[in-house]
């Protein structure tokens, strides 16, 4: 099965903005997942914090596959 269309691109990191945009929730969803070891966790660049977007993606294919047990709202 191929793997659905991401907004990532091929940016090696990404940011909670476009993470909460691409999975319709807020930013402070996806920083408090991640918070609670239920997202994969950020890289600190200087002061900024930034998800390595396979691992995103990985996360994602993970959620479709459990069939979105893990509520993202």
């Amino acid at each position: 099965m191929p793997k659905p269309p991401t907004p990532f691109g091929s940016a090696p990191l990404v940011d909670a903005e476009q993470i909460a945009a691409f999975l319709g929730c807020s930013v402070k969803h996806v920083r408090r997942l991640a918070e609670l070891g239920q997202f994969p966790k950020p890289v600190k660049v200087g002061r900024l914090r930034r998800w390595r977007r396979q691992a995103v993606e990985l996360w994602i294919e993970q959620q479709q596959q459990q069939g979105g047990s893990n509520d993202t709202h």
